[in-house]
C-alpha cells in the first residue's frame, strides 16, 4: 500500500468513526431532553420489530416464526428472542448506530428505532452469537454504552465495546449441528438504575395490551410473545400466542388469539397484494364487535404507529406501503402536490374506504353485533399533517357513504339503515333521557329510532349527519307541539299521556327544566285538551293550576265566550292546567284566582248580544248559561219555577256548588237577568189562561209556581220596578201592575156584596182590583182592602139606590145583594155599628128588604122544613148534630185509610210493631213509599229492555236509554229523602226513531205511584190530591196512577195495577170527591 493510501484509509475510518460518534451523541440528546410518553410506548415495538425482521428462513423460503420473551423486575428488563444471531456487519451497525437495511429493505429504514431503546438505560447489555458463512457460532457480550456527554466519551465506548467484542473472538465456537435455534439465543438486557427507567419500561409492558394482537395479526413471523412480571407489586407470566385464519365468507376472516388461559379474537379483511396490502381489522368477543381503545393506535405498518390513536377512520389500518412521519407516529395527508408521501397514503387510504365499506357489509351479513363500535369515529382533530378538507371528504363522509347504506341500528320494525327516511338516531349521552326519547319516539307514525342500548350519538360524534337525522329530548320539547298533532298515533298513546312524559322527561334535564320554567317550552296541556280535536300546547307562565273549580262554572264561562267578542272573553279553560297533567309537585304554576272567574260570571250575568248572533242563536246560548248558573245556584225556589219554565230537570245539568270561595253574589246577576226575562215573559201571557198554557201545569201548579216566582222576584229585585210591571194576578186572571192592586183581606160575604153593588158607580168589576186570593205576595208592600172598605163600597151603593127610586124597583141582583146584606148585619150585630152605622135599628134595616126578598126567604123556610122532615129530626139543633158526627166518622175513616199520606202508604197497624215511635214508625212509611217506586221505576227500565233498548246511562234520579234505531228513552225519578214532586213521581221522555220520514213529537208520561202493604184492607183504594187530580186533567191519556203492593218487612214488592185516564171513573162514581182530593176503589180483581 502508498503511503497515502493508509492515510486515506485512516482518515476514512476516523472520519466514519467520528460521524457514528456525532449521530448517536445526536439522538442520544434528542431522548434525553423529550419527555414523551410516547416514546415509552414505542421501544418494545422497536426491539419486537428487529426481532421479527430476524426470524430465520425454512427451506421452503418462508419465514420460521420467532418467539420473544421481555422479562421485567424491579432492576432490569431483558428482552429475548430466538431469531437469527447477528453477523460481522450486524453487530458492527448496532454498536456504531449504522442501519444495516438498504432503503426499501424492511420496516426500519431511518436507522433510528433502536435508539429508543435507550432511553430506558443509557448501558445495554447484548448477549448473543456472531455467525458468519459456515463459520461456528460465537457466542459474546458487549456493552452498548451511550452515557457519554461529547464525542470522545462516545468513541470511547465505542472502543470498549468492540474490546469486548475482539475478546469474545478468543472464545471456542459451536459446531451448526450443536447449536440450538429455538433458544433465546439474543438477548438485550436495560438496567433500570432510575425511577424514570423503571416507570417507561412499566408504561412499555402494559401498553402491549393495546397493540400486541394487532401486532401478531399482521407479523405473522411472530409466534408468540411471553410477559414476565418479576417485581415486587406484580409477579405473573403472560404468553400471548398467535393463530391461524378463519375464513368465515366474502373474504371476512376470523383470528383466534390465546392469552393465557383467555382467548381473544380479531375480525378482519384484506385488499391488494405485497406491500400494497391493506387489511381493516376489529377485535370481537362473542359476536359482538368491542370498542378500539383509547391507547390503541389505528394505523399500522406490521407494527402500531404510536401516535395514531385519533387517526380518524372506525377501524384498525395495516398496510406496509404506507408512508410514516420521521417519528413514526402518523402519516402525511397534506395537499402539497409535491409531497410523495401524501399523494401515497392518500391513494391508500382511498382504497381503505372501499374495503372498509366491503368489510362492514360482511359484518353486517355475519350477524356480529354492537356494530357501533365498527362504525365509530372520533372527532377529526387538527393536525399539520392532514388536509382537513380532504379527510373530511374522504375519509369521514367516504365511511359515512358506507354505513348508511347497512341496516345496523335496531328498530321496533327490525334493523333499518340510516338510508331510510323514517329513521333518527338519537342524540342523547344520558342513558336515561336516551330511554326517554326512545319511549316517546315509540308511538310516532313518520319515525323510528333504535330501540337498543347503544349511544349512537358518541359512536358517531365525528361524523357530520343531517340535522333532520338526530332526534333528541331538547328537538322533541321544542317542537312538542308538533309531534302532538301530526307525529302521534293517537291509537297506540294518547297526546295527553304523550306530552305528561315529555314533560316528565325534560324535568329531568336540568337544562330543559330550567328553559320549561323559564316559558321557553310550551308543553303544558290546558283543559280544553279533550273538548275537541284541536288543542294548543301552553308556557309554564300560560297556565294557572285549578284550584278546584266546579266544572258547572266553567261550563258557564264557555257559554258566556260564545256570545262575547274576542277582547271579552275570560277562555278559563285554556287558563287551567288540565287536572291529569303530570306535574310536579314543587314545579307547578301558581292557583287560579277564583275572583276573576267570579268578576266575569257576575259582569255577563245579562249577557248582550254583541257579537251580533242571529236572535235564535244568541237566545239559545245565554239560555244554556243562565240554566247552568241556576242549575249550580244555592236558590231552589227559583230553580223550581225555571224547571217548569223550561221544562228541564236541571239537576241533570249541575249540583248545587257549595264552595265558599263562591258565594251567593255570583249568582246573584243571573237570578236578577232571568227574572226580569220571566216578568216580561208573564206581562205578556196577561192571562192566568194563557201562563197556564205556556208552562204546560193545572191551575194548582201554575198558582204554585206563581207564589214561588212572587217571592224570588221580591229577593233580587227593586220592589217598585216590579210594581210597574203587569206581574200580579187580579182576581179575574188578569195579570195587573201591583200599584193598582188591593190585597183582599175582606170578608168574603161583603167583598161578593161588594162586587155586585160596584158595578152601580164603576164600569169596572171590584174583582179586576183585587189581587187573587191563592196569590201570596210577602214583602210586596201592598194596599190592603179590609172589611171597612168593602161596607164603605157597599154603604155608597145602598144609598145612592134608595135615593134614587124604591128599592123595589132596582134591578134584581142589586135587590137580592140587599137583602143579603140584611142577612150578614143580622149574623154579625158586633160589627154593624162600626161598617153600617146606618142600619143599626130594625127600622132602618127594613129599608134592605124588598116583597121579592121576602117571598124568596119564605121559599127557602119551607124548603128548611122538607129537609127536617126527610132527615127524621125535629130541630136545627139535632140536623146539626147529624152532619157532625157524619163528618166525624168520615175524618176517622180517612185518618185510617191515609195514616200515611205524607208517604202516599196505606197499611195495617197490626204489620208494625206497637213500640214504634212516630218518628221511627213515619221512617217505616217512607222506606215502604220508597220501595215501591224504586220497584216500579225498574219495572218501567226492564220493559225497555224488552222492547231492544240498552241503558247508555244510569245515575241515582235518571236512566237514559236508546235502541239501535235511534229511539230513545229517559226515565227520572226526582224524589228523594229531602224533596219530593209535587203531583207524580216518575218523569218518562220517549223519542221516535231517527229515520222515520214523519217522526211522531217526543212523548211525556207522568207515573203517581201509591203504595199498601200486603194486608192493608185499603189496598184497593187509590187516594188522589188535588194536585194530582189537575194534573190527571191535563195530561189526560199520558197520566198514569201505578198501586204496588209491598211486603213491609222485606220491602220487597209482590205485585202492581197501573190505570189511565182517571177522569173516566168520575161518570161510574168510583171516582169520589173527598177532603183534600179524591177517593178511588178499583172495581177489577
Amino acid at each position: 500500500m502508498g503511503i497515502y493510501a493508509k492515510i486515506l484509509q485512516d482518515s476514512i475510518t476516523g472520519i466514519y468513526r467520528t460521524n457514528a460518534a456525532n449521530k448517536i451523541l445526536q439522538f442520544i440528546n434528542r431522548i434525553r431532553n423529550e419527555s414523551d410518553v410516547n416514546q415509552a410506548r414505542r421501544f418494545l415495538i422497536e426491539l419486537m420489530q428487529n426481532a421479527r425482521d430476524l426470524a430465520y428462513k425454512k427451506p421452503d423460503g418462508t419465514p420460521e416464526p420467532v418467539s420473544i420473551c421481555i422479562r421485567l423486575s424491579d432492576t432490569e428488563l431483558e428482552f429475548s428472542h430466538n431469531g437469527k444471531v447477528f453477523s460481522v456487519k450486524d453487530i458492527l451497525s448496532i454498536i456504531y448506530q449504522v442501519s444495516s437495511k438498504k432503503p426499501g429493505e424492511g420496516i426500519g429504514q431511518f436507522g433510528t428505532g433502536f435508539m429508543s431503546t435507550y432511553q430506558l438505560s443509557e448501558r445495554v447489555e447484548l448477549t448473543s452469537y456472531l455467525k458468519n458463512d459456515d463459520n461456528p457460532y460465537l457466542p459474546f457480550t458487549v456493552c452498548l454504552d451511550r452515557s457519554g456527554l461529547n464525542k470522545e466519551e462516545i468513541l470511547d465506548a465505542i472502543e470498549r465495546a468492540m474490546a469486548q467484542l475482539m475478546a469474545a473472538d478468543q472464545a471456542e465456537g459451536i459446531p451448526d449441528e450443536e447449536f440450538d435455534l429455538t433458544g433465546y439465543n439474543t438477548s438485550f438486557l436495560y438496567h433500570l438504575d432510575q425511577e424514570r427507567s423503571r416507570e417507561i419500561a412499566r408504561i412499555g409492558m402494559e401498553d402491549l395490551d393495546h397493540t400486541i394482537l394487532y401486532t401478531l395479526l399482521f407479523s405473522p413471523q411472530i409466534r408468540a410473545v411471553e410477559l414476565i412480571y418479576e417485581t415486587d407489586f406484580r409477579r405473573e407470566r403472560i404468553v400471548y400466542t398467535n393463530g391461524t385464519p378463519v375464513e368465515l365468507g366474502n373474504g371476512l376472516y376470523s383470528m383466534e388469539f390465546l392469552q393465557g388461559d383467555r382467548t381473544r379474537h380479531l375480525v378482519y379483511q384484506s385488499a391488494g397484494e405485497g406491500a400494497e396490502r391493506i387489511t381493516v381489522a376489529c377485535e370481537y368477543s362473542d359476536g359482538q364487535i368491542l370498542p378500539i381503545g383509547e391507547q390503541t393506535p389505528k394505523l399500522y405498518i406490521d407494527f402500531p404507529l404510536i401516535g395514531a390513536e385519533q387517526f380518524p377512520f372506525p377501524t384498525v389500518i395495516n398496510c406496509r406501503a404506507l408512508c410514516p412521519n420521521e417519528p413514526r407516529s402518523g402519516i402525511s395527508l397534506v395537499d402539497n402536490p409535491n409531497s410523495h408521501d401524501a399523494l401515497r397514503n392518500k391513494e391508500l387510504m382511498k382504497q381503505a374506504v372501499v374495503l372498509y365499506g366491503q368489510f362492514l357489509h360482511n359484518l353486517v351479513e355475519q350477524d356480529f353485533g354492537s356494530l357501533q363500535n365498527a362504525v365509530a369515529m372520533p372527532v377529526c382533530p387538527e393536525n399539520k399533517e392532514w388536509s382537513a378538507q380532504w379527510v373530511r371528504a374522504r375519509l369521514y363522509n367516504g365511511c359515512l357513504g358506507c354505513m348508511k347504506r347497512e341496516p345496523i341500528f335496531q328498530t321496533r320494525i327490525g334493523k333499518r339503515s340510516l338510508a331510510e327516511g323514517k329513521l333518527c338516531l338519537i342524540r342523547e349521552r344520558n342513558e336515561e333521557q336516551r330511554k326517554a326519547v326512545q319511549e316517546l319516539a315509540e308511538p310516532f307514525k313518520d319515525l323510528l329510532v333504535p330501540v337498543d342500548d347503544t349511544d349512537w350519538d358518541l359512536a358517531l360524534v365525528g361524523y357530520e349527519l343531517e340535522k333532520d337525522k338526530w332526534i333528541s329530548l331538547e328537538r322533541l320539547l321544542q317542537n312538542a307541539e308538533h309531534n302532538a298533532k301530526y307525529r302521534l298515533d293517537t291509537a297506540r298513546q294518547d297526546v295527553l299521556s304523550w306530552v305528561g312524559r315529555l314533560y316528565r322527561a325534560a324535568m329531568e334535564a336540568p337544562v330543559l327544566a330550567n328553559e320549561i320554567m323559564a316559558g321557553t317550552h310550551p308543553v303544558f296541556l290546558d283543559q280544553e285538551y279533550g273538548r275537541s280535536e284541536q288543542f294548543t300546547l301552553k308556557r309554564f307562565f300560560e297556565v294557572k293550576v285549578d284550584p278546584d273549580i266546579p266544572e258547572c262554572l266553567k261550563d258557564a264561562s264557555d257559554c258566556v265566550e260564545i256570545l262575547c267578542q274576542e277582547e271579552d272573553r275570560l277562555h278559563i279553560r285554556s287558563c287551567l292546567l288540565h287536572p291529569d297533567f303530570p306535574v310536579l309537585p314543587g314545579k307547578q304554576p301558581e292557583d287560579y284566582e277564583t275572583g276573576r272567574l267570579v268578576a266575569y260570571l257576575t259582569g255577563h250575568a245579562n249577557v248582550q248580544n254583541t257579537r251580533l248572533l242571529d236572535t235564535k242563536t244568541f237566545s239559545k246560548y245565554r239560555e244554556n248559561f243562565w240554566k247552568i248558573m241556576i242549575a249550580c245556584g244555592p236558590d231552589e225556589n227559583l230553580k223550581r219555577i225555571m224547571e217548569a219554565c223550561w221544562k228541564t230537570d236541571l239537576s241533570i245539568l249541575a249540583e248545587p256548588v257549595k264552595d265558599s270561595r263562591f258565594s251567593d253574589s255570583i249568582w246573584r246577576g243571573v237570578y236578577c237577568a232571568v227574572l226580569w226575562r220571566l216578568s216580561d215573559w208573564i206581562s205578556r201571557c196577561a192571562t192566568l189562561d194563557a201562563l197556564r198554557g205556556g208552562l204546560g201545569l193545572g191551575e194548582g201548579a201554575v198558582l204554585e209556581w206563581l207564589n214561588v216566582f212572587y217571592r224570588a222576584a221580591v229577593d233580587y229585585l227593586p220592589l217598585y220596578k216590579l210594581k210597574e210591571r203587569e206581574l200580579v194576578l187580579n182576581q179575574a186572571g188578569i195579570f195587573c201592575r201591583a200599584m193598582n192592586l188591593q190585597e183582599d183581606q175582606v170578608d168574603g160575604e161583603l167583598r161578593a156584596l161588594a162586587g155586585v153593588l160596584y158595578r152601580k158607580k164603576h164600569e169596572t168589576e171590584l174583582e179586576q182590583e183585587l189581587v187573587d186570593r191563592r196569590v201570596c205576595l210577602p214583602r210586596w208592600e201592598m194596599y190592603v182592602m179590609r172589611d171597612k172598605n168593602a161596607a164603605n163600597i157597599i154603604n155608597e151603593a145602598v144609598q145612592k139606590l134608595l135615593s134614587e127610586k124604591s128599592l123595589s124597583l132596582a134591578e134584581p141582583q142589586y135587590q137580592d145583594a140587599c137583602s143579603r146584606l140584611l142577612g150578614w148585619i143580622g149574623e154579625h150585630e158586633n160589627e154593624v155599628k162600626e161598617l153600617f152605622p146606618s142600619y143599626c135599628t130594625e127600622e132602618d134595616r127594613m129599608k134592605l128588604l124588598t116583597t121579592r126578598a121576602a117571598v124568596q126567604m119564605n121559599r127557602k123556610v119551607k124548603e128548611f122544613q122538607t129537609l127536617l122532615k126527610d132527615t127524621g129530626v125535629e130541630s136545627l139543633e139535632q140536623l146539626k148534630k147529624l152532619i157532625q158526627d157524619a163528618e166525624t166518622h168520615s175524618s176517622e175513616a180517612k185518618q185510617e185509610l191515609f195514616y200515611g199520606e205524607d208517604q202516599d202508604v196505606d197499611f195495617d197497624a197490626e204489620e208494625f210493631d206497637g213500640d214504634l215511635s212516630n218518628e221511627e214508625f213515619s221512617q217505616k212509611l217512607r222506606e215502604i213509599g220508597q220501595a215501591g217506586e224504586q220497584y216500579f221505576n225498574q219495572k218501567l227500565i226492564d220493559g225497555f229492555r224488552q222492547q231492544g233498548y240498552d241503558v247508555i246511562r244510569e245515575e241515582e234520579h235518571c236512566c237514559q236509554l236508546s235502541a239501535a234505531d235511534g229511539r230513545t228513552a229517559e226515565i227520572y225519578r226526582p224524589d228523594s229523602t229531602d224533596y219530593h214532586q209535587a203531583g207524580w213521581d216518575i218523569r218518562v221522555r220517549t223519542t221516535p226513531p231517527e229515520k222515520e220520514e214523519q217522526p211522531a213529537a217526543e212523548r211525556v208520561d207522568f207515573y203517581e205511584v201509591k203504595t199498601s202493604t200486603v194486608r192493608s184492607q185499603y189496598r184497593r183504594y187509590l187516594r188522589i190530591s188535588n194536585e194530582q187530580m189537575v194534573n190527571a186533567a191535563a195530561l189526560g191519556e199520558h197520566y198514569h196512577l201505578v198501586k204496588v203492593i209491598c211486603d213491609p218487612a222485606s220491602l220487597e214488592a209482590v205485585e202492581h195495577r197501573c190505570y189511565d185516564n182517571l177522569l173516566q171513573y168520575l161518570g161510574n162514581r168510583t171516582l169520589q170527591n173527598v177532603e183534600k182530593g179524591y177517593l178511588w176503589k178499583e172495581t177489577r180483581e
